[in-house]
């Protein structure tokens, strides 16, 4: 009996060069071969009599060849082999297939697959096994489907699939055995076993990541050694210049009763670009001040890092709090660790410098990530842990469909800022091809005459393209000098020094010069009141979750602002997008249409979710999986020791996120 740890040279048909082909698509083992589903399936017609064949149709016929010929015409062959049943005769029609007289030996069954023409069957499938009424073929990423399917029977034959699932699991969603589903997805008896067969694989794709991300995060609902009890924000409320909207008042309700209520809180803040979810985290850091902890808010980069520590400090420091910044440029390190380390120090603001060994907190009460998808979920913990169990906020400023969250974050609770702050000007978006382009930098001219400033992203950093940050500042540049234009242009990108970008960000905050073409290192998190065009060049390039973070980095004060699209792009999935993100400014919409379009790996546009690239579950059509997993991951964490290839998979996820 063939084990599943078993290399793949060991089975037969498969000698070096296929062992080759299989290890350049990651499959060494047995276990791999099983898992390596087909892509897509030939579905084959009903088995019919030679007599009963209409044309145009596709079907099947059982039939024994009884002569074959090959005929040239110039370079192309064609290949007629008579076959016979007991209804009658038809011809099998090979164009340019010579060699299929050697494989339909006369007097041998095969059953014969294709379409129905005039003149016979037309290039048909063969097999010498009869697969049965409705039979469905798979298709797999080979070189050759005949041996690969062949590989694959043989090996369903000789090796027996472990049973990951647990059997009530599997009885409360009707679910087949492993063995059956694996039998099924290879060769599926029919539709609906096929479908049978997804859903299984399916649900273990879902309880592999549920189990994973259970046991990164450890049991989260546990008692807090944070005791707040005074919870008094009328003075911080009186000292924000602006009234929090009905949304904002509701999250910070929850966050609040959250804090008071014992247990460590775990709540996903999302909401919106400019929803203000920051002045929450802001109130969240009084309370924990005012209750004597300390605060860390960790960030991915140091130009929102800046951006944050001046927002928090204008705020808190007026009331008596005082707050401090930590990034890798940040001046006197040892001096802020001390501060930290003593308590003198109440609020942090940090990259990931904060879960630097050398960071000591002395009260610890409230974790805050923001940007929380830039983080791997090891960073995250490795925070929290700087304090005996303190509450954690994470935020996102990507809007998160449900179905995607209820995944990510199923042991979080979730609020979010649905209601934009009153004021904010609607963003008018344009899509226009290539041949706008000056146009538009004249367009930034004048709104630089009356004060205003602009964005380009750019796709690239560096490249023989006009789309590349340093090829697109030169030519801007230019383009400005020849009109004797006073327009200051400056550039930024994520290879910069952390200190140089904080000082473009800061000229450019303090309206040293009007246009900073730049990569995505703006999307996250950037407030200029002074912003009034994002200019996205090859806009197709970017999901529809990204270019909506980047139209709103403009928009924040009370002129009139603008996103245009700039793409040649003729494909229709991008222009979908394109067209989404003129007609529509709600980010939960369009994140869910984003989820739809690309898929949930690729939805945040980060490598570590690659974990989300699922085979077959489908977040749309699987929440009813994902709940009744979620009613028992606990349960099945405890006895994951019952399953060890389960743990194995599981422990790979694991490896992968952190």
């Amino acid at each position: 009996m063939i084990k599943l740890t078993d290399n793949i040279k060991s089975l037969k048909n498969i000698g070096p060069s296929r062992e080759r082909e299989f290890s350049m698509l990651g499959i060494f083992a047995v276990q791999d071969l099983l898992y390596f589903f087909p892509k897509s399936y030939k579905y084959r017609g009903a088995v019919k009599s030679i007599s009963d064949l209409q044309i145009e149709e596709m079907a099947s016929v059982i039939a024994t060849p009884i002569s074959a010929e090959t005929v040239f015409r110039g370079k192309i062959s064609i290949t007629k082999v008579r076959v016979r049943d007991e209804t009658g005769d038809i011809d099998c029609i090979f164009h340019n297939q010579p060699y299929v007289k050697n494989n339909l030996p006369v007097g041998v069954p095969f059953i014969f697959s294709g379409k129905v023409i005039k003149q016979g069957i037309s290039n048909p499938e063969y097999d010498k096994e009869n697969q049965g009424q409705d039979s469905i073929v798979p298709l797999y990423k080979f070189s050759g489907q005949k041996i690969i399917r062949k590989i694959m029977k043989d090996l369903l034959k000789n090796a027996t699939p472990v049973e990951n699932l647990p059997l009530f699991l599997r009885e409360q969603l009707k679910l087949p055995t492993a063995e059956e589903s694996f039998r099924n997805i290879h060769f599926p008896e029919n539709e609906a076993m096929l479908s049978l067969a997804q859903r299984y694989f399916a649900t273990e794709e879902l309880i592999v990541l549920q189990l994973a991300l259970y046991a990164l995060r450890g049991n989260i609902k546990k008692s807090s050694t944070v005791n707040i009890i005074d919870t008094d924000i009328s003075p911080i409320i009186d000292n924000i210049r602006f009234t929090l909207t009905c949304s904002q008042k509701k999250v910070l309700d929850e966050i609040v009763e959250d804090m008071r209520s014992g247990q460590v809180m775990y709540r996903l803040l999302q909401g919106d670009v400019g929803s203000g979810k920051t002045v929450i985290a802001i109130i969240a850091a009084y309370i924990s001040a005012k209750n004597g902890y300390q605060t860390a808010i960790m960030v991915p980069t140091g130009i929102l890092a800046a951006q944050h520590y001046e927002s928090f400090s204008q705020i808190l420091e007026p009331l008596g709090i005082s707050v401090q910044l930590l990034t890798g440029s940040v001046k006197g390190q040892k001096i802020v660790h001390e501060d930290i380390k003593n308590g003198t120090t109440q609020v942090v603001v940090a990259t990931h410098a904060a879960i630097s060994d050398n960071v000591v907190f002395c009260n610890l009460g409230l974790v805050i990530t923001d940007e929380q998808h830039r983080f791997g979920v090891r960073q995250r913990e490795a925070l929290a842990g700087k304090g005996r169990n303190p509450h954690v906020i994470v935020m996102s400023a990507t809007p998160i469909p449900r179905t995607l969250a209820l995944i990510l974050y199923g042991d979080l609770d979730i609020s979010t800022i649905d209601q934009l702050p009153a004021g904010r000007t609607a963003i008018s978006t344009y899509h226009v091809n290539t041949s706008y382009r000056e146009r538009i930098w004249s367009f930034l001219e004048k709104e630089a005459m009356a004060g205003q400033q602009s964005y380009i992203v750019c796709p690239a950093i560096e490249s023989d393209e006009l789309t590349s940050v340093t090829e697109y500042m030169d030519r801007l540049t230019q383009y400005y000098s020849k009109k004797n234009s006073s327009v200051k242009v400056a550039f930024l990108h994520g290879k910069m020094k952390e200190n140089e970008k904080e000082e473009i960000m800061q000229s450019f905050k303090n309206g040293s010069f009007a246009v900073l073409v730049a990569t995505t290192v703006v999307e996250v998190g950037v407030n200029l009141q002074n912003a009034t065009v994002m200019v996205i060049e090859d806009a197709h390039r970017f999901g529809l979750s990204q270019l909506h973070q980047l139209r709103g980095r403009v928009g924040r004060g009370s002129a009139k602002s603008y996103c245009i699209l700039i793409s040649d792009t003729t494909g229709e999935e991008a222009l979908s997008r394109i067209r989404a993100m003129i007609d529509h400014s709600d980010g939960f919409h369009l994140s869910q249409m984003d989820l739809q379009l690309r898929g949930p790996g690729e939805f945040f546009g980060m490598a570590q979710h690659g974990i989300l690239n699922f085979k077959m579950a489908s977040l749309q059509r699987d929440m009813d999986i994902v709940k009744a997993i979620q009613g028992c991951v606990a349960d099945i964490y405890r006895d994951i020791e019952s399953y060890p290839n389960l743990k194995s998979m599981v422990d790979k996820v694991i490896v992968k996120e952190s």
